[in-house]
């Protein structure tokens, strides 16, 4: 039996098109979503390569310290006065080459500072109680906590070393860095691109460095 579709071949073309633009309909929210999934996937990427280069970074200048301290540790002498004051001098001009320190020092067991670039009062300590056990419990580089300087008054992390006697794991006294946190932002700033954050935190979550 024969069917009259009123407009006949309109009606048939009108269909044959909406049938034909209905893919269409359906393939461009599946086309954004690819698009999308793409960029989240590039900006993941650029966001794991920039971090792993802030990290690399902070690796090297941590080796870095490492060495200035131990070589530190080696040479200097703050026994009498006159080395007293070398030992002040040589490490005054080490900081002034050396924009990351806030300053360099040396203490005693009890952390009494004997040795500073910067002049120092008589019975200044280290604020930081919890580094000068932790040095001697293991002998090593050790990381400190973020700290206001009682010298120069900005904030710092410092970084310690043990002096050894001549006898193997004998620790006389401990040779420290105290790394400028301006300095850290700055450099967090020059590595990133503008529309990049990130934020260096310590074991207790304080913020040391933020790059905005």
């Amino acid at each position: 039996m024969a069917f009259n579709f009123p407009g006949g071949i309109r009606l048939r073309v009108s269909l044959l098109v909406l049938l034909a633009a209905f893919p269409g309909f359906v393939m461009f929210p599946i086309f954004a979503r690819q698009q999308w999934e793409v960029a989240r996937a590039k900006a993941k990427d650029k966001a794991i390569s920039l971090t792993q280069n802030v990290i690399s970074t902070q690796k090297q200048q941590l080796q870095e310290t490492a060495t200035v301290l131990k070589t530190l540790s080696q040479q200097l002498s703050w026994q009498d006065s006159n080395d007293l004051q070398d030992c002040m001098n040589q490490l005054s001009k080490l900081v002034e080459r050396s924009p990351q320190y806030a300053n360099l020092g040396i203490v005693n067991l009890q952390g009494k500072i004997l040795c500073s670039a910067f002049p120092i009062q008589h019975s200044t300590y280290l604020n930081d109680t919890s580094l000068i056990p932790r040095v001697l419990a293991n002998p090593k580089l050790t990381i400190g906590q973020f700290a206001i300087s009682p010298i120069s008054q900005q904030p710092i992390l410092r970084l310690a070393y043990p002096v050894s006697h001549s006898q193997p794991n004998s620790v006389r006294a401990i040779a420290y860095a105290s790394l400028d946190l301006q300095w850290l932002n700055q450099t967090l700033k020059q590595q990133l691109p503008p529309d990049a954050t990130i934020s260096i935190l310590d074991r207790q979550g304080n913020v040391l460095a933020h790059s905005n």
